[in-house]
């Protein structure tokens, strides 16, 4: 992305960084459960993407990676959505809908999470933020926190998305022309604020395939920013019958209408 694009950018007063590489200004707009996507014309370099993502794997053998396909591959998000209301404790979903608009097979889906600004650039986490103070031993503070099993494929019963070597990066596998796919995080809001997260669709891990956006033309990135507002109202939670926690909703008082006006 030129630099030009990058400048000035913040949220909620926080400075994106030097390295706000695939940060939105006019996303930051509104605070809708799911928010539009913001189509960026960016320079289209490589280097941006090689820069974000990491290498799967460690040890002897080939690379998965090895033979990803070289190339710009179209990409439609169909759905983006994080509650822009959020209380601590009480889990949300974070939801990315990907499909391929293309007449070839995507090599890979690759989805990179940070949380917005340059506290959250910084950190290794996904979901947290970096305390600036110098000697911290465990410098990374969560802002979500994400649950075991997910991320998930909508329709499965087990975690999807293999981590890689970049913890904010999260790879779910080839798709095929015209076919789609609904990943979801379940989080835990855990610190009190105003927060926003940013994500980028990439077709491969390396940066040789380039996911580029259906509607936004050849160099439009596929990116974009969701606000939420987490609050201290602490919730009143239970177990379900499939093992969730949700919220206890309060039960409607009883009316007393039908004794108006007996004697």
């Amino acid at each position: 992305m030129p630099r030009s694009l990058c400048h000035g950018l913040a949220y909620n007063g926080v400075a994106c960084g030097r390295r706000c590489s695939w940060y939105v200004a006019n996303a930051l707009r509104g605070s809708e459960l799911q928010l539009r996507r913001t189509h960026l014309r960016a320079s289209g370099t490589a280097a941006l993407l090689t820069v974000a993502l990491a290498l799967i794997g460690c040890g002897s053998g080939q690379r998965q990676d090895a033979t990803e396909k070289s190339g710009k591959f179209s990409v439609d998000v169909t759905s983006a959505s994080l509650p822009a209301k959020q209380s601590l404790a009480n889990p949300v979903h974070l939801e990315i809908g990907v499909r391929n608009a293309g007449d070839v097979t995507m090599p890979n889906v690759v989805i990179t999470v940070t949380v917005a600004g340059k506290e959250g650039e910084d950190s290794v986490l996904p979901f947290a933020q970096r305390d600036p103070q110098k000697g911290l031993s465990m410098p990374d503070r969560p802002v979500w926190v994400l649950e075991d099993h997910f991320p998930r494929v909508t329709g499965a019963t087990v975690g999807a998305g293999a981590t890689t070597a970049d913890r904010k990066t999260y790879q779910f596998g080839q798709l095929d022309p015209g076919e789609s796919i609904d990943a979801i995080w379940k989080l835990v809001p855990v610190k009190v604020g105003r927060f926003a997260l940013v994500y980028q669709v990439h077709a491969g891990l390396t940066g040789n395939a380039i996911a580029v956006d259906a509607a936004g033309g050849k160099d439009a990135v596929v990116t974009d920013v969701l606000p939420a507002t987490i609050t201290g109202d602490v919730p009143q939670l239970e177990v379900n019958a499939n093992g969730d926690v949700v919220e206890i909703k309060p039960q409607p008082k009883s009316g007393g209408s039908g004794e108006k006006g007996s004697k």
